[in-house]
């Protein structure tokens, strides 16, 4: 997926957005700098946990970029309680949530370093 910007949008307009759900209830999100992570579920009861990119884009409005953990976003800030909120998709990028966390690694740079 690609990004998304709304002409003369803010922050909180974007991130209050994310929370009405796109269709899924919204159970838990936080925001960490240009980063919002959230945890929702279906109306069949799946949950997942949701990464975002925020940006502004100077002179038009603020975006975002959607990842689900599945698609290993290069973002570890996630907390980790939202771990045990939803099933496991990706055990690897789970793993450098808690390295994160723990201060051992799962920075950005880690995506260059195999």
């Amino acid at each position: 997926m690609g990004w998304d910007f709304t002409k003369g949008a803010t922050k909180a307009d974007v991130v209050r957005e994310l929370t009405a759900g796109y269709g899924a209830k919204c159970l838990a999100h936080c925001v960490r700098g240009e980063e919002f992570y959230g945890v929702y579920e279906s109306e069949s009861g799946q949950r997942e946990i949701v990464v975002v990119v925020l940006e502004n884009n100077q002179g038009f409005g603020w975006g975002s970029k959607v990842m689900c953990e599945s698609m290993h976003p290069y973002y570890f800030n996630c907390p980790v309680k939202y771990l045990s909120m939803a099933p496991v998709t990706n055990e690897a990028w789970r793993a450098k949530v808690r390295a994160h966390h723990s201060g051992h690694g799962g920075n950005q740079t880690e995506m260059f370093s195999d």
